[in-house]
């Protein structure tokens, strides 16, 4: 988790400190038809430059095969950009 929140973190180019990472490993999951190893990974951010979405994509998927042992072409991620009113820390929104 430590190694997926610093990459996160570089790619994106934010502190480490604002990045979450969630890792369920015991959810039945199936991909085409079978139940052979997949991932789904959602990536929130505020601000999100879409030049970044195709690194990002093949860091991670990378990342994923290289520790859960899924491969890439089963892994699907999710970018959604969010408006900063719309996130909220410590008892306030970024916005």
């Amino acid at each position: 988790l430590r190694e997926l929140t610093a990459m996160v973190a570089s790619g994106l180019g934010k502190p480490a400190h604002y990045v979450q990472v969630v890792c369920e490993t015991e959810i039945p999951m199936s991909f085409a038809g079978t139940t052979e190893p997949t991932a789904v990974v959602e990536l929130r951010s505020l601000g999100l430059p879409a030049g970044k979405t195709q690194v990002l994509s093949a860091t991670i998927c990378g990342l994923i095969a290289d520790s859960l042992e899924v491969p890439t072409n089963r892994t699907f991620i999710n970018f959604f950009e969010l408006r900063r009113d719309y996130w909220g820390w410590d008892g306030r929104t970024f916005a």
